[in-house]
């Protein structure tokens, strides 16, 4: 079984954010954001109310996709409207950078 999850870094430290198929998980300042940024920097919003979004694809895949914010959404520094995640990608939005973590892990269930 592969775990996934979103390690948070910004201004104030760092914290793990576990995903769960399907999603979507919304990310921006919004209160109801799944991904909730306190991202306001100098006066300016560089991060939308609702700013990108992931979601689990046909069981392939984590994508990111961009809710037509403004200042965009970055992958491993390439501005990015729709992407599929690779491990230990680096997602950056404003100035809020979030890891994205794939890992093996064992089957909890009980057999």
């Amino acid at each position: 079984m592969i775990r996934h999850w979103l390690l948070y870094t910004d201004v104030q430290g760092s914290r793990t954010i576990p995903l769960t198929p399907p999603g979507p998980l919304c990310i921006g300042r919004a209160a109801d954001c799944t991904v909730h940024l306190d991202a306001t920097y100098a006066g300016h919003d560089p991060v939308s109310a609702h700013h990108a979004e992931l979601y689990w694809w046909n069981g392939v895949g984590w994508v990111l996709r961009d809710l037509d914010s403004t200042n965009g959404v970055y992958v491993d520094g390439q501005r990015s409207g729709h992407n599929r995640l690779a491990p230990n990608c680096l997602i950056t939005v404003g100035q809020v950078h979030l890891r994205f973590i794939a890992q093996m892990g064992a089957d909890r269930a009980t057999r």
